[in-house]
This record gives structure tokens, sequence and C-alpha cells, in this order.
């Protein structure tokens, strides 16, 4: 078995994006990032969910123009 970090370097960067230790995301179907929450949400036609994002990461997201 690969653990997360494995899979996120064989992923592609600008469409992938790692939120936390446990969750990595297709940056296509996000759709919100609170920041005070340190939230971010995505949204599929079958899928809405919630995940916790770390303050360092949302930096890396606004850099990105998330």
């Amino acid at each position: 078995t690969q653990s997360l970090g494995q899979i996120e370097e064989e992923l592609p960067a600008a469409e992938f994006f790692r939120v936390n230790r446990s969750v990595i995301i297709n940056l296509k179907f996000l759709t919100r990032v609170h920041r005070r929450n340190k939230l971010c949400h995505i949204s599929t036609s079958t899928l809405d969910a919630e995940f916790t994002i770390t303050p360092e990461q949302i930096k890396i997201l606004e850099t990105l123009n998330y």
C-alpha cells in the first residue's frame, strides 16, 4: 500500500491539493474555504463535503488564487 504522501506525489499538483494530513482534494470541486472555521467545502453532482484545512494550507491556496 502507498502512503498519502506517495499518492500526493503521483497526482498532478495543478489539480489536486492536500488540505490536511488525511485528505487530498480535487481542486476543480473546491467551492469554498472558510478561513475562520478552517474548513474547505467541495461539491460534486453526488457529494457535498467539508474537511478541516490547516492555516498554512489556506495561505497556500490564497497564493494560488483559490
